[in-house]
């Protein structure tokens, strides 16, 4: 316990100055007089309660009641806040939120209106019960409309989605700007102001938001002497027009000791600060010249040796002699040193000879952070209390101390599970005097193989439960990337999986011989992926069921294909007679092609079961094409006066159209179901489906309550996919309820869009599936990460053979 006091208050001082820095970013503490200043603050719409104050943990909060039981035809709660708010120079914002149950919201949206159109972030709680905090990021949200600049955002809305049809109670505090220079950062990063796309410093702050070290962006034009005042260090990701201006404000801004990272483009202005005489445009002769950066030894604390990046040219630079020296040098494809500086630095100045790409692997962030501590060693600081704090947030523990005890309580002494907690303790205290003697990288290091112990310690205390479906959807044909099927399925077996559900065929292409549909090119290089993959699973025992795409004809459809389907009118459009590469599902040769496709995987392969997957529309935007209305027209009996606008929306004949929709999507389920168990008794039909049920049967008309009430389907696999545990607790709930005769078989979206989640967080969730008594799990994706790390954990104790 000595190492934990003494580690709490090394990184507890961190953690105070991150706290008192916030105090300065806060633009909505949510702390109104009364319950009528919460509601002319915060104005409820759609039929929503109006804003109250209420008091939670001994502190008032801004309280927003979800009435969705009550509320008549609203899809969602929704409250504005109007507000004058300049977040151009931010990273992002961040709030303070709590709510005991989000089974009822679907998903949470935050929307900041800007001239003619909006911005919006989506997200949900972790955790519940608990304060937490919501971080949004400009670069991850999407644009509704034509927003105007970040500087004018005028009104805040914040949304919450229908989930089951429940109730539930919100309640929020301090929505504060998250990357404000002079606030809550130091470090700028200078926007090309000639590409409003300025994809290098997107990477740049990618990587940074990887090491989880805060920033700002500015516009390039306005580095002034009085902005860069407040900066420690300025970042120019690629700013071949940096103006003048701007040129003489960073010398000066260097030569009073601020510092300086540059990337390809070096101004003439800036020469003399960075050390450089000249540049020279060179391409890489041969190819791959320029391959991976090669650190110089000892000059680069905490680099990793050698950093793959295929740079397709550079700007070689001449250094003066005496004021610059060479951190790296360029390597070549082969490994093979050239004579060309990568990474050059004066005391005060970094330049870098190309753009610094944010490539995959794990060492473009550690060489991006000895660059940034080189310059500023506070950076190191800063990534080490996020790193540490990372132990904080095993599992659904809400500190490492609360981790240990109950570990602790758990696992026997002497027991593995044990041994590894205890090794935890131990690297901890390694990386507090590491810390100490200034060895930030080693100590980085020893953090994260003490976080990994720890998980492991978690990991090995888990309990298998016999009898459950185990099962990974695997989004290749042909398995993991650098394994072969054999391979994959195997470390699948001993881990305790016992089934696969791997995408064979989507709407316009196979992954196979196929004589229904488009043969996929990469079949006469790599052969039959249903029948390596079946072999496979013969061989180690697992079951395999055949994942289809519906009605999307795929990325890799053939040209030709796609436009017979154009020809033929058999694709999709929107309302605004946009086509959609999807298949109509109201066209009676598209429903045989989908059926004819699956029809033949049952007869030529000895499958355990097929998978419907993107059984449903696009949105509620489709599929509105001239034969949709013909056929809508004869199917109902009578035209539609006003098209599209008497089926969309609240139009006159909006319930006609819902149900003949969702025919067209269940005749297909209906039709394969009985056909392709007449034609392989015993195979198992299943469908991956959207969570919602009462809300995603209307929008996208996907009626699978209906399906297993029916006995189309023998088990459904919801995309739950979401890292909270208590809002995936809520979602199977209600699936539970509406399944019918059907097993559930929950989705767990470890590595699906948005969402990274380690071994304990999946496990968080397998236990709910077993606290619902569901047939199984399955998880997406069958990835690298995961089959390298994911899985083997789980094998450990959760999926274990007993």
């Amino acid at each position: 316990m000595r190492t934990m006091t003494r580690l709490t208050r090394l990184f507890g001082t961190l953690a105070l100055a991150f706290a008192s820095a916030h105090a300065d970013t806060v633009f909505d503490a949510c702390r109104y007089s009364d319950d009528a200043a919460a509601a002319k603050a915060w104005v409820a719409g759609w039929e929503s309660k109006p804003a109250v104050m209420r008091e939670v943990n001994g502190a008032p909060a801004l309280t927003l009641e979800c009435k969705f039981s009550t509320a008549t035809s609203a899809e969602r709660a929704v409250w504005d806040r109007q507000i004058a708010l300049d977040l151009e120079g931010a990273e992002g914002i961040e709030f303070d939120f709590f709510c005991r149950d989000a089974g009822p919201v679907s998903n949470f949206s935050l929307y900041f209106k800007s001239g003619d159109g909006w911005r919006i972030a989506s997200f949900l709680p972790r955790r519940t019960g608990r304060w937490e905090t919501i971080t949004l990021l400009k670069g991850d949200m999407r644009d509704e409309g034509t927003p105007g600049g970040w500087a004018d955002v005028s009104t805040l809305r914040l949304a919450a989605w229908k989930g089951n049809g429940g109730d539930t109670v919100i309640h929020l505090r301090n929505f504060r700007r998250k990357g404000v220079l002079g606030e809550d950062t130091k470090i700028v990063v200078a926007r090309n102001e000639m590409d409003p796309r300025d994809p290098f410093a997107d990477q740049l702050s990618s990587l940074l938001g990887k090491l989880g070290l805060a920033h700002t962006f500015v516009k390039e034009s306005v580095l002034t002497a009085e902005l860069l005042a407040k900066a420690e260090l300025v970042m120019l990701p690629h700013n071949p027009g940096l103006p003048d201006a701007s040129a003489t404000a960073l010398n000066a801004y260097v030569a009073k000791g601020g510092r300086l990272m540059i990337f390809f483009a070096l101004p003439p202005a800036l020469r003399q600060t960075a050390g450089i005489e000249s540049l020279r445009f060179l391409k890489p002769e041969p190819a791959g010249q320029f391959s991976s950066i090669h650190v110089n030894g000892g000059v680069l604390p905490g680099a990793p040796e050698n950093t793959a990046q295929s740079s397709w040219n550079i700007h070689a630079p001449t250094l003066i002699p005496g004021k610059a020296r060479v951190l790296a040098e360029w390597h070549d494809a082969a490994g093979k040193p050239t004579v060309f500086p990568a990474l050059t630095a004066t005391d005060r100045v970094i330049f870098m000879s190309h753009v610094l790409l944010d490539e995959r692997g794990e060492n473009k962030p550690q060489l991006l952070l000895a660059m940034a501590g080189l310059l500023r060693p506070a950076c190191w600081s800063e990534v080490i209390a996020g790193r540490r704090a990372r132990l904080d947030r095993i599992a659904d523990f809400a500190s490492y101390a609360e981790a240990r005890a109950a570990l602790t309580q758990q696992t026997k002494p002497g027991s593995e599970a044990r041994n590894r907690l205890e090794q935890a303790d131990q690297l901890l205290h390694s990386a507090d005097e590491q810390v100490k003697q200034a060895h930030f990288a080693t100590a980085l290091d020893t953090l994260g193989r003490a976080e990994h112990a720890l998980r492991e310690s978690f990991c090995l205390a888990q309990e298998p439960k016999a009898g459950e479906f185990r099962a990974m959807w695997c989004h290749d044909a042909y398995g993991v990337s650098g394994m072969n099927w054999d391979a994959a399925i195997q470390n699948l077996k001993d881990n305790g999986f016992n089934a696969i559900f791997p995408n064979m065929l989507w709407g316009g292409v196979a992954y196979y011989p196929s004589a229904v549909l488009p043969v996929a090119a990469t079949v006469k290089e790599k052969g039959d992926a249903i029948a390596e993959c079946l072999a496979a699973c013969r061989k180690h025992g697992l079951e395999m069921h055949v994942w289809k795409v519906d009605w999307n004809l795929g990325h890799a459809v053939p040209p030709a294909f796609l436009e017979q389907m154009r020809k033929e009118g058999r694709l999709q459009r929107s309302a605004q007679g946009d086509e959609e590469p999807w298949l109509c599902p109201s066209n009676p040769a598209n429903l045989k092609l989908e059926r004819e496709s699956l029809l033949e995987v049952a007869r030529n392969y000895a499958v355990d079961g097929i998978h419907f997957d993107y059984i449903r529309y696009p949105d509620s935007d489709h599929c509105f094409c001239t034969p949709c209305r013909s056929r809508f027209e004869k199917a109902t009996g009578k035209p539609v006066a006003k098209w599209p606008d008497d089926v969309r929306g609240k139009g006159a004949r909006r319930e006609e159209w819902i149900t003949w929709c969702q025919e067209n999507i269940s005749a297909l389920v209906r039709s394969t179901s009985e056909q392709v168990r007449q034609v392989r008794p015993g195979i198992k039909i299943s469908a991956a489906v959207f969570r919602n049920w009462d809300v995603d049967s209307r929008v996208v008309m996907q009626d699978w309550k209906l399906w297993c009430e029916k006995g189309w389907l023998d088990f459904l696999c919801p995309m739950d996919y979401t890292p909270g545990n208590s809002t995936f607790d809520s979602w199977v709930r209600r699936q539970q309820e509406l399944r019918g005769p059907a097993g559930l078989v929950p989705g767990i979206g470890a590595s699906a869009t948005g969402i990274s989640m380690t071994a304990d967080q999946v496990i968080g969730q397998i236990d709910i599936t077993r606290r619902h008594g569901t047939k199984g799990f399955i998880i997406f994706n069958y990835g690298e990460r995961e089959a390298r790390d994911t899985i083997p954990l789980l094998g450990l104790g959760a999926t274990r053979d007993r």
